[in-house]
């Protein structure tokens, strides 16, 4: 499988970091270049917009979801670890910015069926990146590893919401 195949290069971590920094640069550059409008409805919410702030955001949060899911994988039984979980998100992550890329061409072309195929894309993305994690923790099953991702995200969201709001309170308030 894939996740055999990435895991079988031997990066060592801070290539992998690296992989994982430079797919939230380009996820934040396909938000802010392929999304009508720009980042709008972000901005309504309060979040700031700034493209180096928000890519920092998503960095930690990206960080936050790896280190959630490896606790969240091991507290299951799984035997996955932090790198191989963010290489596979970072693999992940690239797939999701080529598959946003082809839509965002595919629009100029013929907009309805960018937009019929954007949930689609999306799920398969994501049935993705949960057949890949369930590889790094050696389960077969996608609802347990729908299980381990959802709860891993919930764990990451506590682990970086500190960082993130102390980030967006001190940067939103030199903004405003």
């Amino acid at each position: 499988s894939a996740a055999r195949d990435l895991i079988g290069l031997g990066l060592d971590r801070k290539s992998i970091v690296a992989l994982l920094a430079l797919s939230v640069v380009l996820t934040v550059i396909s938000l802010f270049v392929g999304t009508p409008g720009g980042l709008e409805g972000y901005q309504s919410a309060g979040v700031p917009t700034s493209p180096l702030l928000f890519a920092v955001i998503v960095f930690l949060a990206a960080v936050g979801s790896v280190i959630g899911i490896n606790l969240a994988g091991r507290m299951l039984g799984g035997a996955g670890n932090l790198d191989h979980i963010a290489l596979v998100l970072a693999w992940t992550q690239w797939l999701q910015f080529i598959l946003q890329l082809s839509l965002s061409v595919l629009a100029y072309v013929m907009a309805p069926l960018a937009v019929l195929l954007q949930l689609p894309l999306f799920l398969v993305s994501i049935w993705i990146f949960l057949r890949m994690l369930g590889q790094v923790f050696g389960a077969d099953s996608v609802w347990r590893m729908a299980v381990i991702a959802l709860l891993g995200n919930f764990v990451g969201a506590f682990i970086v919401a500190i960082p993130i709001f102390i980030i967006v309170i001190m940067f939103g308030a030199a903004a405003a």
